[in-house]
């Protein structure tokens, strides 16, 4: 890359690489300050949030049943999870109830 900067030089001279490089460097900026906007960094300005609130009662019966009244998710899929009044979760002869966060 040196070398090929040199051969440049060389060739167009000091003045006509001047100029070059001015143009070049106003185009870098320009794109520095513009690729926020078009490229946005994942996890930036947009905060995903999970807000449950208010739920009704759910009652799971049977072996391996499942009931859920919160929040089932994965860790890492909503950073900022509100849960809040949930309903009642009941389970019966082995099932499952969850009634708040429940993270996997």
């Amino acid at each position: 890359m040196v070398v090929g900067l040199i051969v440049y030089f060389a060739n167009v001279g000091l003045d006509a690489a001047d100029k070059t490089a001015s143009v070049v460097a106003a185009l870098v900026a320009v794109a520095a300050l513009v690729a926020p906007y078009f490229f946005p960094a994942s996890g930036g300005a947009l905060k995903r949030v999970i807000d449950i609130a208010r739920t009704g009662t759910a009652t799971a019966q049977g072996p391996q049943s499942q009931v859920n009244t919160g929040v089932d998710a994965r860790a890492g899929d909503a950073p900022d999870i509100h849960v809040r009044d949930t309903g009642a979760g009941k389970a019966d002869n082995g099932g499952d109830a969850n009634s708040g966060i429940r993270l996997r």
